[in-house]
């Protein structure tokens, strides 16, 4: 009868993939300079953070068991700007590390150093555009 419950809780904060140092480094450096990198967006399953000159793309779904298990690297193409929601299509060289994870520690370090605050901005932002909307159609109104 509770036999899911037992399997889930068994693999609850195990995670899906091996470790991996290519994951572990590139975290660690966003964790180092969380202060100069810059959310730009973020849904149920990625962040895109920019640091510098590179763009990040790291799976944040299924946390912990498979957290930062997918991130994608890339510089932006010349004479070309960011779209928001497509930002892959504007990458040169864009690269990609899937099936592997940090260590248990980095993984912890980053949400706490940034999926709150990114969440929080992603819903500020939201409220915001919501906010714009309606002045938007009261104005209209008068």
């Amino acid at each position: 009868m509770f036999q899911w419950f037992k399997n889930w809780k068994q693999t609850r904060f195990n995670p899906s993939y091996q470790f991996d140092e290519n994951h572990e480094n590139i975290v660690r450096k966003l964790i180092e300079h969380r202060g100069e990198v810059e959310f730009l967006e973020s849904n149920d399953q990625e962040f895109v953070l920019k640091l510098g000159e590179y763009y990040f793309s790291l799976w944040i779904a299924n946390y912990p068991y498979a957290y930062l298990s997918r991130l994608k690297i890339g510089k932006l193409k010349r004479n070309q700007v960011y779209q928001k929601g497509e930002w892959w299509k504007c990458i040169d060289d864009l690269v990609c590390l899937d099936g592997g994870m940090p260590s248990n520690q980095t993984i912890v370090d980053f949400y706490n150093s940034f999926h709150v605050v990114c969440k929080d901005a992603q819903k500020a932002a939201q409220h915001f555009k919501q906010t714009k909307i309606v002045n938007d159609v009261l104005m209209s109104l008068h």
